[in-house]
């Protein structure tokens, strides 16, 4: 049995609303109104470390969703967020993303938030790491 989604509250703390907003643009691959949410010095990990895959800065991350945008049409992507928990400065995001990468994958992503709460200034992906290289292969741009 699948856990039941999660209902984001109608007054999210600033922090929260931005993240919202993130999964909100990021499903939909809307790279404009996402990059306003993300700070110019992001850094995106993917862990474990084993996988070998080096960090990636704003620009990195856009392009990235630029490429999985082509390749899927412009249609948007299918999440659902099962849990959030939320300290000063980071919300932790427990979900999954289906459609359109053929089964589902479950996720846990860390964001770092700046003081200010308006953009994310980290984003730690926690991944499952037999999917990801799955992925990696068919969604990985080559050069």
């Amino acid at each position: 049995m699948s856990p039941q989604p999660y209902v984001f509250p109608e007054s999210p703390s600033p922090q929260l609303k931005v993240v919202q907003d993130y999964i909100k643009f990021f499903s939909a691959f809307d790279l404009e109104k996402l990059g306003t949410l993300i700070s110019d010095n992001l850094v995106h990990k993917i862990v474990p470390e084993s996988l070998g895959v080096p960090n990636r800065t704003k620009a990195e991350i856009l392009a990235f969703l630029a490429h999985m945008r082509g390749m899927f049409n412009g249609k948007p992507l299918e999440i659902t967020v099962y849990d959030i928990n939320e300290g000063v400065g980071k919300i932790w995001l427990h979900g999954k993303i289906a459609e359109p990468l053929d089964g589902e994958g479950v996720y846990l992503f860390e964001f770092g938030v700046g003081p200010d709460a308006l953009k994310i200034t980290s984003f730690t992906e926690f991944a499952d790491s037999k999917r990801y290289l799955e992925l990696a292969q068919r969604l990985l741009p080559t050069n």
